[in-house]
């Protein structure tokens, strides 16, 4: 039998080639563009993600220290040797840039450090209550009011005759020298700094000194400079039953907010958030002393204070000019509203418009930049000033 082998001449032609090629091109091109839109998308998910985190903590900070605004502190009061303390000072930054503020406060929390003595800390010290009925015009002494005098011994100024340790110093008795701070139990705004030169505790009615020229290493530099001598019988015009705590230089703060040129927003120069483009304050408050605080919504209408006519021009130390409220205004102020805008790390394509907004009396730019932004605002009340 004969057997005629076929000519098998299967595959594919140049034509098929091409069109499977073709074909294929289309799907990869496609698949890469689906790639490139996920990733686009990704990388800007993750900048706004960064952003707002930087945005939330930068307005959680400066919620803290305003909620802590004034805290017993008033115009008679002197804290690192200054005369007096403004627990505000606002820079208004106009047309041109952010403005800046500064809070100043007491924070009892700060304690007084590691213990590293066999004395007790001192802000462990009980409160006193000042007893004006024993109060001499004349004399540096002043008594204790005891809360509780059932067993006829005056327990109010256990402790405060023994010495105690604070911020690396010791205050040993019967040599005293720290300090403390007293608030009027009528008047919780009129307070003062004082230093205690001595104690004598007694079953009943015990006495504190105050005696004069009393002195108190404020900067902690080993000598007394300007501003560190205190003047006695300070106590003399309080009321009856007005607060005496001890206190320390470290439990003073202030924080001042402010932006850089290259966007960093600082407290106190430490920078706490990147990528921030502007910040913005406004001011409302009981401005016409009629026992109401008249805020509207709209921060740029009404009692919000916060633009260059608004205000008036003061000095700094160093001889610069700003515009700040004026000091009737300050304590009358009642609520600061926060307006923080911060733009994402990296520009996200021509497809993406943007340009900085107007915020406050900052007017916005004219020029497309093709970054994302995010802007965070709050408005908080000031409990502490003039209550």
């Amino acid at each position: 039998m004969t057997h005629y082998l076929k000519n098998n001449k299967s595959g594919f032609t140049m034509i098929e080639l091409l069109v499977s090629l073709a074909i294929f091109s289309v799907v990869i091109v496609g698949m890469v563009e689906v790639f490139g839109s996920s990733f686009r998308s990704y990388a800007v998910q993750g900048d706004l993600v960064d952003l707002q985190q930087n945005l939330r903590i930068a307005k959680s900070m400066i919620e803290r220290d305003l909620r802590m605004t004034g805290s017993q502190v008033s115009d008679n009061f002197n804290m690192m040797g200054k005369e007096e303390v403004i627990p505000i000072t606002f820079a208004n930054g106009g047309t041109g840039s952010s403005d800046k503020l500064t809070i100043e406060y007491i924070d009892w929390a700060e304690g007084c450090g590691t213990n590293t003595s066999s004395l007790q800390s001192c802000d462990s010290l009980p409160m006193l209550l000042l007893a004006d009925k024993f109060l001499a015009t004349s004399s540096t002494n002043f008594s204790i009011a005891d809360n509780d005098d059932d067993d006829n011994t005056n327990l109010a100024v256990e402790g405060w005759d023994e010495g105690c340790f604070c911020g690396g110093t010791e205050y040993e008795s019967p040599k005293f020298g720290f300090m403390a701070l007293i608030i009027d139990a009528e008047d919780s705004n009129k307070t003062g700094t004082f230093v205690v030169t001595g104690v004598t505790p007694h079953k009943k009615d015990s006495t504190v000194a105050n005696g004069p020229n009393a002195k108190f290493d404020l900067n902690q530099n080993g000598s007394i400079d300007s501003g560190e001598t205190f003047d006695n019988k300070l106590v003399n015009d309080f009321s009856e039953n007005s607060t005496i705590r001890f206190f320390h230089p470290e439990f003073a703060k202030a924080a001042t907010y402010e932006l850089t040129k290259e966007g960093a927003l600082l407290r106190n120069d430490v920078p706490i958030a990147e990528n921030v483009e502007d910040l913005q304050f406004a001011f409302c408050g009981d401005f016409d002393e009629d026992g109401t605080a008249d805020c509207p919504a709209d921060t740029t209408k009404g009692e919000w204070i916060y633009k260059d006519s608004q205000l008036e021009s003061k000095t700094d130390d160093d001889g610069n000019t700003y515009m700040d409220l004026s000091d009737d205004n300050k304590e009358n102020v009642r609520f600061i509203h926060i307006s923080i805008l911060g733009k994402t790390e990296n520009t996200h394509g021509e497809k993406i418009s943007g340009k900085r907004p107007a915020l406050g009396d900052h007017p916005g730019s004219s020029s497309e930049d093709h970054y994302r932004r995010r802007l965070i605002q709050s408005t908080i009340q000031l409990r502490n000033i003039a209550l």
